[in-house]
């Protein structure tokens, strides 16, 4: 039986690539997506602050799995939010609640957690 070798120690250069893809997906969101989803909460009628907090969300969350991702498989990998998707919400909200819309969002996000796993565990 063989012992594993210890995993070196994290250090401050092995972050520089990951957070820089953390910050390219960010600013690849903000210049693309986000006119999208602001029309789309337009459409939908949300609060400037509910609006706020659907972008303050989706920078959080492409920044942090761009991060995290490049970390992991030290290389740089951008996540971004699905641009026709952001598009289809302009249209959508208008027939269906926020809330109906969250619910498909986490709906989907966990089939696509489903087939990625099996997908992975299949050889």
């Amino acid at each position: 039986m063989s012992i594993p070798a210890p995993s070196p120690s994290l250090r401050w250069s092995d972050l520089l690539h990951p957070v820089v893809a953390g910050l390219i997906s960010v600013i690849v969101n903000y210049g693309g997506t986000f006119i999208l989803v602001f029309q789309a909460a337009r459409v939908a009628g949300l609060s400037p602050e509910l609006t706020a907090s659907w972008v303050w969300s989706i920078s959080i969350g492409v920044g942090t799995t761009g991060l995290w991702l490049s970390w992991r498989y030290k290389a740089p990998i951008i996540t971004a939010w699905s641009t026709p998707a952001a598009a289809f919400l302009v249209t959508a909200l208008a027939a269906a609640s926020y809330a109906e819309a969250i619910g498909a969002y986490l709906i989907s996000a966990a089939a696509f957690v489903v087939l990625g796993c099996r997908a992975g565990s299949t050889g």
